[in-house]
Order: C-alpha cells, then sequence, then structure tokens
C-alpha cells in the first residue's frame, strides 16, 4: 500500500496530459509494459539487499557497507533531497491539477462562474500557499504519532485515491466515444472534432513518440522500493518486501492500464493527444476552466458531481499521503546517517510515549515550509527538471554495489538468507540484476537529460545554469557534508570508518 501510495495511483491523471502534451504519437498502454521492466529489475535488487541487511536507510546501509561510505550518503542524499522537495512540489500539483479541476468541472456542470473563479483565485499566492502549508503540516502529524498512526491513516487515504481513480476510469469505460462527444460539445463552450483539426497533430501512434514517452512511464514507477527505507521496521521483511515492491509494481502497472484505456476508449488518443496541446501551450482555442487532466475531462464523461469530486479528491488525496509517506522517509534516513554519527546524534531522539523522532520532525517541518515559500513565490522549483536523472544516478550506484557485493563482503553474503544466495550458472543472481540495473539506470539518466525527453528550460542564461547544475550541485553537496563530519568526527578522536564495517544493529 505504501509503495503504491509512493508511485501515487491518480498521477495517471496527469501523466496523460504531460506524456500527450512532450510525445506525441504515444502509445500510452504499451508504454506500461516497456516501463515495468526496469522497475522490476532495480525492484528485485532492492528486494534483495533489504533481505540481506534488513536495516532502515534504504541504499545508504547497503552501499556504505558494500562500496564505500560516501557513495552510500550520496545514493541516499539523492533520495532524501528529492523527497525533501517533493513537499512542496507535490502538493503544489495537487491543488493544480487536483483542486482547480475539481471546481472547474463542477462550475461547469452547475454553470456556476464563482466556483470557475474559485479555482483561479486557489491557484495562486497568497492562498496557495496558505494550502500548500495546511497540507503539509496535517500530513505530518501521523508521523509525530507513531508508525501504527501513519500507516492507518495512509490505508484511508490511499482507499480515497484508488476510489476515485477506479470511478474515473469507470466513467469514460461507461460513457464511451459517442456520450463524451456530445456532452464535450454541449458543456465546454468547445467542439470535440475542432479540437482535433485546431491541433492539427498527426494522428495515430508513432514509434519515437512511444518510446520517449516510455522513459516518462519508467519515471512514473518511481516510488516501488520506498519500503526499503524503514525496513527495520518490518516484519518478515523476505515475504513483506517483495509482496511489497513487486507486489507494488503490478498493481500500479494495473492501474495505469486501466485509466490510460479508459481515456483512449471514451476520447481517442488523437483527441487527447490534440487537447493536451492546446491546454498545455496556452492555445486561445482552449477555454477549459482547468487544465485538461482526465479528473476535469470526466465531467463530460459523466456530469455528475459525485464523480467530479471523487475524481478531484484522488489527486489531493495523493497529496496527503504521499506528504506523511514523504515525513515518515525523510526522518527515518536521517536517523540512519544519525545512527551513524554522520549527522548530530541528536537527531536519533525519540519520543517516550509513541518512539517517534520528534526532533527530526520538526527540522523536517521547518524545511519544508521554507521550501513552500520559495516554490510559490519564486521560479526555482520550475528549474529542478533533472530529478530523473538524479534518481537513476542512486539506482545505478545500488546496481553497482549489488554487482560486488557478493565478492566484497563475502561474510555478509554467506550469512543472508537463501533467497539472496541464489545463483545462475554459479553467479549471484544479484549480481545478475545489478548489470541488468546499470543498464536500465544509466539509459534512463542519459534518456532524461535529452531534450527530447527533458525540453531545455527556457529562460536566462543563469536560469538555464541553475537547472543544469542541479546535478553536480546535489552530488557536490553529498560529499562536502560528509567530508565534514568525516573530519569533524576524527578531530575528536572517532574513526567514521569504523562504523561502516558491521551492519548497524537492530
Amino acid at each position: 500500500m505504501a509503495n503504491l501510495v509512493a508511485m501515487g495511483v491518480a498521477t495517471t491523471f496527469f501523466y496523460t496530459f504531460f506524456a500527450s502534451l512532450l510525445y506525441t504519437g504515444v502509445d500510452l498502454p504499451l508504454t506500461v509494459l516497456v516501463g515495468i521492466a526496469p522497475a522490476i529489475v532495480v525492484g528485485l535488487v532492492y528486494y534483495l539487499f533489504s533481505v540481506a541487511m534488513p536495516r532502515t536507510g534504504g541504499e545508504y546501509v547497503w552501499v556504505s557497507r558494500t562500496l564505500n561510505p560516501s557513495l552510500g550518503f550520496l545514493a541516499n542524499f539523492i533520495i532524501t533531497s528529492i523527497l525533501w522537495e517533493s513537499f512542496a512540489t507535490a502538493t503544489a500539483i495537487s491543488i493544480s491539477f487536483g483542486l482547480v479541476p475539481m471546481l472547474g468541472g463542477l462550475g461547469l456542470l452547475y454553470h456556476n462562474s464563482n466556483l470557475t473563479s474559485l479555482a483561479t483565485t486557489f491557484s495562486g499566492p497568497p492562498y496557495n500557499l496558505a494550502i500548500i502549508i495546511a497540507i503539509i503540516s496535517v500530513s505530518m502529524i501521523p508521523a509525530f504519532l507513531g508508525t501504527k498512526a501513519v500507516f492507518r491513516t495512509l490505508w484511508v487515504i490511499f482507499l480515497i485515491a484508488a476510489l476515485g481513480t477506479l470511478v474515473t476510469a469507470g466513467a469514460f469505460l461507461i460513457a464511451g466515444p459517442s456520450t463524451f462527444q456530445a456532452n464535450f460539445n454541449a458543456m465546454s463552450g468547445m467542439n470535440f472534432n475542432n479540437v482535433i483539426s485546431t491541433a492539427a497533430l498527426p494522428k495515430g501512434f508513432t514509434l519515437a513518440g512511444t518510446l520517449f514517452g516510455s522513459v516518462f512511464t519508467i519515471e512514473a514507477f518511481f516510488g516501488y522500493n520506498w519500503s526499503t527505507y524503514y525496513n527495520g521496521e518490518v516484519k518478515k521483511v523476505e515475504r513483506s518486501q517483495l509482496l511489497g515492491i513487486i507486489g507494488g509494481i503490478f498493481v500500479f502497472a494495473i492501474f495505469m492500464g486501466i485509466v490510460f484505456e479508459s481515456a483512449y476508449y471514451a476520447m481517442g488518443p488523437d483527441f487527447v493527444n490534440a487537447i493536451s496541446a492546446l491546454g498545455g501551450t496556452g492555445n486561445a482555442a482552449y477555454t477549459l476552466p482547468g487544465p485538461p487532466v482526465l479528473n476535469m475531462l470526466v465531467v463530460f464523461a459523466a456530469p455528475n458531481a459525485v464523480v467530479v469530486v471523487l475524481a478531484g479528491l484522488a489527486v489531493l488525496a495523493l497529496a496527503v499521503s504521499s506528504d506523511i509517506l514523504f515525513s515518515f522517509i525523510v526522518v527515518r534516513n536521517m536517523f540512519a546517517w544519525s545512527f551513524d554519527r554522520v549527522l548530530p546524534e541528536w537527531f536519533t531522539r525519540l519520543d517516550a510515549k509513541r518512539g517517534a523522532p520528534y526532533l527530526a520532525l520538526l527540522v523536517t517541518w521547518v524545511l519544508t515550509v521554507i521550501a513552500a515559500f520559495v516554490y510559490v513565490y519564486t521560479t526555482v522549483f520550475q528549474f529542478i527538471i533533472y530529478q530523473p536523472a538524479l534518481f537513476n544516478i542512486a539506482y545505478l550506484i545500488t546496481s553497482v554495489a549489488a554487482i560486488v557485493f557478493p565478492y566484497w563482503k563475502k561474510p555478509i553474503f554467506e550469512t543472508a538468507p537463501d533467497i539472496v544466495k541464489k545463483k545462475v550458472g554459479g553467479v549471484p543472481v544479484i549480481s545478475i540484476l545489478g548489470i541488468l540495473g546499470v543498464i536500465f539506470s544509466a539509459f534512463v539518466t542519459i534518456s532524461a537529460l535529452l531534450p527530447a525527453v527533458t525540453p531545455p528550460p527556457s529562460g536566462s542564461v543563469i536560469v538555464q545554469y541553475f537547472a543544469y547544475l542541479t546535478i553536480p550541485v546535489t552530488i557536490i553537496a553529498a560529499f562536502v557534508i560528509f567530508g565534514i563530519s568525516y573530519y569533524y568526527r576524527k578531530s575528536h578522536g572517532l574513526n567514521l570508518q569504523l562504523a561502516f564495517q558491521e551492519i548497524p544493529p537492530e
């Protein structure tokens, strides 16, 4: 469930818009089949490592004990920094692509201009900032109440998101092409056929569009392995993580396939591409009171307030559940760093009653509120466009660790559970998966840097350099933080390297 929250079942609503806008000719259902392969390979790498070293901290623990402590910190720092940035971005996205389309859809349904204008009001400062901070603050409360409170809350919110997603897909399937076209022509102030002709895009699917769109879908799977970051709190790791990681990948793929197929069935891929192009480029012919995401367009499949609200709540639930999970994971990664004394020991202080790392949570809350201000009142976060490449750099480092693990850490490998020690032709399976993981991660990293996948940033030269420097600055920052900690501890007579000779105690 938590990995499905991390991937976000309702993200398919706006992935459809983004992919269709960026990659004309993309066959979205086919990209799911392409995207699932690297997710399974890297997911199995994380699964086997989680069984071999069942401790909290994910790749930080494995890579630091296998390759090098600084590389382990780098890989985990990359993930943690992206999660911290995502507090603000994911919450803001839920407003732009969840709340705004919901109010806009209700405005169209009831011919109420006040609802439409309210959607515009909430999409800009200071109202969006207030909503972002409120969602972040409320989302972090369960983390202060303990692990059980976190996962009970996540279950409730996940069920809301799953229900809204399935209801939206069901509405498209039930309506079919004729009903959707009739309602669109009657309610939107636009014409179905004119949308396609105005966009003037090539019709049908193309190989290039589908291949580039597949990279986008591969990125959509990010989150399938996040249960490994609180691995020390998972019971029956060998069974639970297999269900959580690999099971989560397949369930998410089913959700994506259902949503993509239902949208194509009711609207047709040519219309989806066309309206995405018009809405995404600010074309004057586009007059809907919100972006052409599926939870906006569903009002034409089912002119029903319950359907519109459930579709919008699915995206809003995505933000709340993501923030809950982000806070849960970020503080556990910092806890793992602190346990090895890379961070000050006070990060490990726990609430005596509930066992919550309250100091780390407070630091996380302060940082996320600062990020919210930066997001709303500056353009900084618009240029962190190479996060997918950073993700895959972390996965690449972990995959390299998987290759050498059976040979460089033979004592740990030989005492691991049998499933970790499986071999094919005398070669450890974890090493084979590591080789494939390196290939897939390198491919996605390079692809994410290509202009055809990630369009170059627009704006001044300084702004463009800011986007390009995201990757090197993040890497340098990780090495600087680790280096300062290492030499500070050394000056006080503590050899930090000794902490990485063994697996952390339970």
